[in-house]
Parts: C-alpha cells; structure tokens; sequence
C-alpha cells in the first residue's frame, strides 16, 4: 500500500515540476525612438503567437492539455541616438492574449532603470485580477553609456497553457523630465512674462 502512495506522489510531484519548470528568456529587439524633441516611443517589444518564441512545449508526458507553465521574459531595451536623461511615462498598458496570464503577485511586470549613479529603479505595474492587464506609471533614466547588457529593460513573469499561442504586447510613449535648473529658468521666463503683460495693463 506505501509502494502505491509513494508512486501517486511521485507521479504528481512530476506534472507540478512539469508545468511550472520554466526558464528566462531574454530580448533584444525593443528600442526607443524619438519621435518629437522629448518625446520617445517603444518599438519592438511585445510576444505574440507567431513572434520571436514559440509556445511553450510540454516538458514531460505526464502533464495534461490544459497545463499551465511558468515564463520569465526580459526585454533589455536599447535607445541609439535618443538623449540621455529622465524620462516619465503615464499609464502604460500590457495586454495579455492567448492562454498568457501575468502574475498577480509579487512582481508581475516590472519596468527596470539604472541611473548614472547605477542605483536601480523599478516602477511596479497592477496587474488586474485576471492576469490579463498590466498598468503602469513612472519615471526611468536613459544614461549617456551603459557598462552592462542594457540599463533599460522590461521583466514579465506569469503562467501560459502549454502549447497554446499566447503572447502580450503594449505602447510606450515616455516625455523627458525637465532637469531643475531648466525648469527654474522656465519658471522665471513665465514670471517675467505675466510682470510685463501687468504693466501694459496698468499703464
């Protein structure tokens, strides 16, 4: 009878090792492009059924259709001829599609920084109860070189069907941060402005 229970738990502990064993996987081919002077977008990223991976195949015979199996996807993020400095995005959505669901705990996707000081900085996005939603806001630095792979990148974790296309995709639209000393400057020109137009009035 202990033969058989052992043999259930064994043959249980492998469908559980089966459908969440996976590895990270790491990309390459998302870039910020300046569109406008400030303004830059994200071109490249995203993971569908028919991009850059493949669905993810069964590890072992013994799991089921319908098993679920975990992902870790890095998106290191290159930005040639793009100013360096702070930038800020507001409300960045990921969609998931297919059988892909985000996690909904811990750090399901993450937007990831090293400034030039190389302190790293993380702006965590809510993902929606479903898993099928990433939101997110914040601020991130693109450096004037960077000594490592990318000082830029994109983490998603979550789980997908084994075998069933799944994927996700988004836009970033992120606006340069004004350093203090512009934004002072600003501040004055403005000042001056509205000291002049109330003397035209006054006189």
């Amino acid at each position: 009878m202990k033969f058989v229970h052992c043999l259930l738990a064994l043959s249980a502990a492998a469908c559980v090792s089966g459908a969440s064993a996976a590895g990270r996987v790491v990309y390459d081919s998302a870039t910020f492009v300046e569109v406008s002077s400030g303004v830059v977008t994200l071109a490249g990223f995203g993971r569908g059924s028919n991009a850059a991976m493949a669905p993810l195949t069964a590890v072992t015979t013994l799991a089921t259709p319908d098993a679920r199996q975990n992902f870790f996807d890095t998106w290191n993020i290159q930005y040639p001829g793009v100013s360096a400095g702070t930038y800020s995005f507001q409300d960045m959505v990921i969609d998931a599609t297919g059988s892909l669901l985000f996690s909904t705990s811990g750090f399901g996707v993450t937007f990831n920084s090293i400034d030039e000081a190389g302190v790293r900085n993380t702006v965590l996005f809510d993902v929606n109860a479903a898993g099928t939603q990433a939101v997110g806001s914040g601020t991130f630095t693109l450096r004037a070189s960077c000594p490592v792979a990318s000082c830029l990148w994109i983490d998603l974790t979550g789980t997908q069907e084994i075998g069933v296309a799944a994927g996700y995709g988004g836009t970033v639209i992120a606006t340069v941060v004004p350093e203090p000393a512009t934004a002072a400057l600003l501040l004055l020109g403005l000042a001056g402005v509205g000291l002049a137009a109330r003397r035209r009035r006054s006189a």
